[in-house]
C-alpha cells in the first residue's frame, strides 16, 4: 500500500468514526456501504487534492481548485439526495462533511483565512436546519479560529 492509500484508508476509517458519533447524536443510520468511495468519486478526488494542497504554496493554486471542485460535486450530490434518511444519502453527507472540513482546516492551517472562512460559512449555508447543530458547532469553531488568527495577525502588524 502506498502512503496515499494508507492516508485515504485512515480518512475513511475516521469518516466511519464520525458517522458513528453523528448517528448517536442525530439518530441517523450508517449501515450502507461507502457508496461514493470509488477511485473517481468526488470524495476521493477531494481528499487527494487536499493532500496535494497541504504541500502547495499559496492559497488558490490548482490543488485548491481541484479540491474545491470535488467538494462542490459532493455538495451537488447531497442536494440531489435531499433530506433523505436513506443510508446512502447519510453516507454521502458524511463524506461531504469530512471533505469540506478537511479542506477548511487545511486552508486555515496554511493561513489562507479567506478560503477557510468561505468553506466554514458554506457549510452553515448548506446545512441551516437545526438537525445539523453538530455541523454548526464545528463551522462556528472554525470561524472563531479564523477571527482569532486575523486578530493576532493585526496585532503583529
Amino acid at each position: 500500500m502506498t502512503s496515499k492509500e494508507i492516508r485515504m484508508s485512515m480518512k475513511l476509517m475516521a469518516a466511519v468514526s464520525v458517522a458513528a458519533a453523528l448517528a448517536a447524536c442525530s439518530h441517523i443510520t450508517t449501515t450502507a456501504p461507502m457508496a461514493s468511495a470509488g477511485p473517481q468519486s468526488p470524495y476521493v478526488k477531494a481528499e487527494l487534492a487536499i493532500d496535494a494542497y497541504k504541500n502547495e504554496p499559496g492559497c488558490r493554486g490548482p490543488s485548491f481548485q481541484a479540491a474545491t471542485n470535488a467538494v462542490n460535486e459532493l455538495s451537488a450530490e447531497v442536494a440531489r439526495a435531499g433530506a433523505s434518511t436513506d443510508p446512502g444519502a447519510t453516507d454521502l453527507r458524511l463524506k461531504h462533511y469530512v471533505a469540506a472540513f478537511d479542506l477548511g482546516d487545511t486552508a486555515k492551517a496554511k493561513h489562507c483565512l479567506d478560503e477557510a472562512e468561505a468553506i466554514y460559512r458554506g457549510m452553515l449555508d448548506q446545512y441551516p436546519d437545526l438537525a445539523y447543530g453538530h455541523l454548526h458547532e464545528r463551522s462556528n469553531a472554525g470561524l472563531a479560529d479564523v477571527r482569532q488568527m486575523r486578530a493576532q495577525g493585526a496585532q503583529a502588524q
